[in-house]
């Protein structure tokens, strides 16, 4: 498939390539994500060597230090920051509209700590709190769940918070390998 994307004119866009391109190859790496990040570090180098090749390999990710260095070495990263308290302030003002400004303004501020948040990690505790609710009311036997309440919300944003340490802990524990 790739020697095609590379005779015509394209653009290979990887999201999030920290999630499988991990920075750390220990022996706990799975063998298949380490075959593809190979094949992806030689087609990068093919087309590189041809010049005239129409292909562009961009990849994204809020987390540029989680890449394996050889294909941060090979191609220009597009590193996106964690929302500013300012955009996550609007993201939930628009997300969880029915609570007030100040507990919109308690959860903005405690999204800040989650490690490299993103829109993704805040659109993740969202549902996850509308899942807490759902099963809350269906506990209580309520025909339809109520809106997450802040404290449900907060319960989902700990647990993101909680993840993101164990992946850094990870991270580290795997560089000293």
């Amino acid at each position: 498939m790739l020697d095609s994307v590379a005779a015509q004119r394209s653009v290979l866009f990887l999201d999030e390539v920290d999630s499988w391109a991990a920075a750390s190859r220990s022996s706990t790496t799975h063998e298949e994500t380490a075959a593809q990040l190979s094949v992806l570090l030689e087609f990068i180098d093919g087309v590189d060597r041809g010049r005239s090749s129409n292909c562009i390999v961009v990849a994204a990710t809020n987390r540029p230090d989680r890449v394996d260095a050889a294909l941060r070495s090979r191609m220009r990263i597009l590193t996106f920051p964690a929302p500013s308290l300012g955009s996550a302030i609007e993201w939930w003002t628009r997300n969880a509209a029915h609570l007030s400004r100040s507990e919109i303004r308690d959860l903005a501020t405690v999204g800040q700590t989650v490690a490299h948040a993103s829109f993704r990690t805040l659109e993740r505790t969202a549902r996850r709190a509308e899942e807490l609710a759902a099963l809350q009311a269906q506990r209580q036997r309520q025909p339809q769940p109520a809106a997450p309440s802040l404290l449900q919300y907060r319960a989902a944003l700990a647990a993101a918070a909680e993840t993101a340490l164990k992946q850094q802990e990870a991270t580290r524990a795997a560089a000293k390998l």
